[in-house]
């Protein structure tokens, strides 16, 4: 056996039998390889060399690997609970600042709730489990074993598996599975009742009665008149009552504070005279809370649903209802009064792919039309 070493590309040449070879070290491995030339003739070895060095096929030529190196890549053997750590930790979270660079945006009470999820009714299924082991029939099983499992509605099923697809989806982005098995699995059947409704005639009966809450009661009276969603309503201060308008730039959440209202779209929200005198009683400065005790903080929603709940019974009115409901119930009459549905989204603050603007503004005949349906409601 005779050798040949070559300092420049780090390999060296042998002969055995006649048949030239080199023997090379692997940079993944540290060991050392060798790899036949497969001729007798030093020139034509080395030009053998040359070409492999060329296409970087010295170790493995033709795509061969030695018993010594894996042809499969080593996988990340860490389970569901330890990747998914930081997921829906503001500040930690790879999603929030996957969408954040997408110029997206992802609120902390969203952030919150799928942390609640998370913890509550997708770990402890899932935390022990490898993710590419999880298949979409596991998928399909979890989804079907959330109601009994955690005793929830098919449609909450439903909410809580979209959170544990989202983090699938951010597994697969992150490289850790090759593709979501949650993907292809079909939702349960909704489940979910048709909101109840106030009549105007049971709006009347509501707010006739004595409220246990001045402020409550007048809160939910806005909310009936402006279909504002309830973080809109606490998050009310004197400064954004203007004219006869409630310019609607801000919504208050226990997590979050005071916050942009949902879908980031500042919007004008028509009002009656008697309702403006009701708010400004409340109307200590610009900046301060109009529905709060002290003014430094609104009051709380467990407040004003237990306040809801108590007048309801008093005004004889057995229906389901939350504050959600009165925004609902104040679309619904918008339409039944035949106001078109661009006012009633510009009003209400529904998203639209046709209203693409920061901020939402009706004119004055969209103003009168609502008021229309706010004077029926309040007299």
């Amino acid at each position: 056996m005779s050798s040949y070493i070559d300092c420049d590309t780090h390999y060296i040449m042998i002969q055995s039998r006649g048949i030239w070879a080199y023997k090379c070290k692997n940079p993944e491995t540290g060991k050392w390889c060798s790899r036949s030339c497969g001729t007798r003739n030093l020139n034509k070895a080395l030009i053998v060399i040359s070409k492999r060095l060329a296409e970087g096929k010295l170790l493995y030529p033709d795509g061969y690997r030695s018993r010594g190196a894996s042809p499969k890549p080593k996988y990340d053997r860490r389970t569901f609970g330890e990747l998914t750590e930081n997921y829906f930790v503001h500040g930690k979270c790879p999603i929030e600042a996957g969408r954040e660079k997408r110029g997206k945006k992802i609120c902390l009470s969203t952030l919150y709730t799928y942390e609640k999820n998370k913890k509550a009714k997708i770990l402890p299924y899932w935390k022990d489990e490898i993710p590419r082991n999880i298949t979409e029939q596991m998928c399909d099983r979890y989804l079907l074993s959330l109601p009994d499992l955690y005793g929830i509605t098919r449609s909450s099923a439903n909410t809580v598996f979209g959170v544990f697809r989202t983090m699938l989806d951010q597994l697969k982005a992150d490289g850790f599975i090759d593709s979501n098995p949650a993907a292809g699995v079909k939702p349960l059947a909704n489940d979910t009742k048709e909101k109840d409704v106030l009549t105007v005639e049971e709006l009347h009966r509501l707010f006739d009665v004595e409220w246990p809450s001045k402020i409550a009661k007048t809160a939910m009276k806005t909310a009936a008149h402006t279909g504002m969603r309830i973080g809109e309503v606490r998050a009310l201060k004197g400064e954004q009552i203007q004219g006869l308008s409630i310019v609607v730039d801000a919504s208050f959440s226990r997590i979050a504070g005071r916050k942009e209202p949902k879908n980031y779209k500042t919007r004008e929200v028509p009002i009656t005279q008697s309702l403006k005198d009701e708010l400004m009683q409340y109307a200590r400065g610009d900046d301060e809370y109009l529905f709060s005790i002290k003014g430094s903080k609104p009051i709380s929603v467990n407040a004003i649903l237990k306040n809801l709940k108590t007048a309801l019974k008093r005004a004889g009115i057995e229906k389901h209802i939350t504050p959600h409901c009165l925004r609902h119930g104040f679309n619904t009459m918008l339409i039944s009064h035949n106001v078109s549905s661009t006012i009633v989204k510009s009003a209400i603050g529904h998203s639209s792919d046709a209203m693409t603007e920061h901020y939402l503004h009706l004119k004055a005949d969209d103003m009168d039309a609502i008021r229309a349906v706010q004077e029926e409601i309040g007299n």
